[in-house]
């Protein structure tokens, strides 16, 4: 099934050679009776051109391996000591 990806960001990586797009995903879900909206973030990098933020981008979420990785901010002065949290990021299945 296509999901609807929206391009949060886009950001150029190793030396502006590549770019890491972070990308979010809308869906409604039901719990407890109740219909709630669930946003996902993903991000995937080695993409070979930029993103237009904002854009709406179709795609199955099955064409893809789901990694988690821990990512810990850099340190600022309102937050000196920040916590790691984990991200979510896609790897393109070969032959999907």
């Amino acid at each position: 099934m296509e999901s609807i990806f929206k391009v949060v960001s886009c950001n150029p990586s190793n030396s502006g050679k590549t770019f890491v797009w972070k990308l979010e995903i809308a869906q409604t879900a039901k719990a407890f009776g109740i219909t709630k909206t669930v946003k996902r973030t993903y991000y995937i990098g080695g993409m070979p051109q930029a993103a237009t933020i904002g854009a709406e981008l179709k795609e199955d979420l099955s064409k893809f391996d789901i990694v988690a990785r821990p990512f810990t901010p850099d340190p600022s002065q309102e937050d000196p000591e920040p916590e790691t949290i984990m991200l979510k990021w896609l790897h393109v299945k070969v032959g999907a």
